[in-house]
């Protein structure tokens, strides 16, 4: 009986560490992106107002 709580205990844990990571490493990607994004809009921006 004890087996059975403690695997679904372990696989609980291992649940919420997936998903802990899965945020981590979204947020690392958000934050890498936006000001990637903002970089090449400002390019864009520039871009068009000289030319323009």
């Amino acid at each position: 009986m004890a087996a059975v709580v403690l695997v679904g205990w372990l696989s609980n844990v291992l649940t919420v560490l997936n998903q802990v990571g899965a945020t981590v490493i979204a947020t690392d990607v958000i934050r890498f992106a936006l000001p990637v994004s903002f970089a090449v809009s400002t390019v864009q921006l520039y871009r068009a107002l000289s030319s323009g």
